[in-house]
């Protein structure tokens, strides 16, 4: 998520999402105060007034949905003190459960789930990283991450200097085997005599 503006209570941001199809999230807005949104039937409230306790509305003009709970969780790679709420959402004759996490701090939403579907499908989000409240939180390593990037460090050196040393070794062969010789084996066999005259 990107906050893009903040205008009053109504808040702007971008999601980037890779879908399988190429398509790309459009903006979304909501007015954390009376809840209106880009889209009137949507659940996905992506922010909420900070500081919201237990049994505060999630937006003002709503009585029916409260928060219900307050809990430390690992939100954006820290752990933070977050809020959530919970409601059933009637579509087509079924229900549909829908559980919200927010930053109690900052109101951005920590996690999302709605489900599950007729088929028992559920839909899930976290946030894993942000600089909301500090600087980007560092997951845990990935083994395979790692293994790349020291293969990638050492593996391009190595390989230098295993070049370096067989084209080295085959100019030396080269040389070797030419028929006069290097200068010093010419004349390795023969003898020689000084003769020690005054010049």
């Amino acid at each position: 998520m990107r906050v893009l503006s903040v205008s009053g209570t109504n808040v702007t941001a971008s999601f980037t999402n890779f879908f399988p199809d190429g398509r790309i999230a459009p903006n979304f807005w909501i007015d954390v105060f009376s809840g209106q949104r880009y889209n009137s039937t949507s659940t996905f409230f992506f922010a909420i007034t900070p500081g919201l306790q237990v049994h505060d509305p999630v937006f003002n003009t709503w009585g029916n949905v409260t928060i219900v709970a307050q809990n430390t969780l690992g939100c954006g790679g820290y752990n933070r003190q977050a809020v959530g709420a919970q409601f059933l959402l009637l579509s087509g004759g079924t229900g549909f459960t829908i559980r919200l996490a927010w930053d109690m701090t900052t109101g951005a939403l920590c996690g999302y789930s709605y489900g599950p579907d007729s088929q028992g499908r559920t839909l899930g989000l976290s946030m894993l990283n942000t600089t909301l409240w500090g600087p980007g939180a560092t997951r845990a390593l990935d083994p395979f991450t790692v293994g790349a990037e020291v293969s990638a460090f050492l593996g391009l050196p190595l390989l230098a200097v295993i070049m370096f040393v067989y084209f080295r070794g085959t100019r030396r062969k080269r040389r070797g085997s030419s028929t006069s010789g290097p200068p010093a084996r010419s004349y390795a066999d023969q003898r020689f005599g000084l003769s020690n005259q005054p010049v």
